[in-house]
């Protein structure tokens, strides 16, 4: 799988992905993961940088593969373009 999907999408069986949240002007992509949150009893998608103790739920919107880093570090990664909705206002 290369496209980005919806986040409903997403497995929820310990495999990491890639994910977009967008947060008003800031797009974030990160690896995320569907687990527990490690300080209450509760299963959300989280990313997965810093200290696992640290993980907050979070809310992406797109989901996709991550990439073959098997070969050359270098990828290419296309980024969905952002509904009409999401427009910034200039």
């Amino acid at each position: 799988m290369s496209d980005w999907q919806p986040i409903a999408t997403a497995p929820k069986d310990g495999t990491q992905f890639l994910a977009i949240r967008r947060t008003g002007e800031v797009l974030e992509i990160g690896t995320c993961v569907w687990c527990k949150t490690p300080h209450l009893p509760i299963y959300g998608f989280h990313f997965t940088a810093g200290d696992p103790e640290d993980w907050d739920i979070v809310h992406p919107t797109l989901w996709r593969s991550l990439p073959d880093l098997s070969g050359p570090a270098t990828f290419r990664l296309s980024l969905p373009q952002p509904h009409p909705s999401e427009a910034v206002q200039q």
